[in-house]
């Protein structure tokens, strides 16, 4: 299961308040007392689905996803974090003398997913164009999610397409990666600015 750490009202648990009506407090007999628990323990589980459709809402913010209505794509955006791998894409060969995929673009609903063929082989060299877009969008995540911790907004950037992690690594491997990539990206820049 992927490690996210959760900030504000998702970090919380949900507890229900209700105000118990007046008809329920003026009970003399066992059969009323018993229907006015069961009419309690329907407000309070009403309470609670309330509740968790505003997480969910929150959660949908979290990904970054408009359309309150769309489940389909919250469902899919965590089974994509949980990295459950039924949900992986490996892209396949068509014939010896094809090319595989590379990095492709497509649309799911309003997210776009980065699909990547499974191929090992050399790692990808570090440019200083890639190393400032680094530093660039992790500023960004920070202040788009209130973060101040570079971890945190290194999880919320791994989402991003052009930051998704390769297929032979976790989300906890990538996101070690470019913690790495980041402290590289800070020492190219003092070396630069001396």
């Amino acid at each position: 299961m992927g490690k996210h750490r959760w900030k504000g009202e998702l970090a919380k648990p949900i507890r229900p308040k209700l105000n118990r009506p007046l008809k329920f407090c003026r009970i003399t007999d066992a059969a009323g007392a018993a229907a006015a628990n069961e009419g309690m323990l329907k407000l309070y589980e009403g309470a609670i689905e309330k509740e968790w459709l505003k997480q969910l809402h929150r959660l949908m913010d979290e990904y970054g996803i408009a359309d309150k209505s769309d489940f389909r794509l919250l469902s899919l955006w965590l089974a994509l974090d949980l990295n459950i791998p039924g949900f992986r894409v490996d892209v396949p060969y068509f014939n010896r003398d094809a090319m595989p995929f590379r990095s492709m673009p497509f649309r799911l609903g309003k997210a776009r997913l980065v699909v990547q063929d499974n191929r090992r082989g050399r790692r990808r060299e570090w440019t200083e164009k890639r190393h400032r877009d680094l530093r660039r969008d992790l500023e960004e995540e920070k202040k788009r999610h209130g973060l101040s911790k570079d971890h945190d907004a290194l999880v919320q950037l791994v989402h991003r397409p052009e930051w998704s992690r390769p297929p032979d690594s976790t989300q906890e491997q990538w996101v070690k990666t470019l913690k790495n990539q980041l402290a590289v990206a800070r020492r190219l820049s003092k070396q630069a600015s001396r």
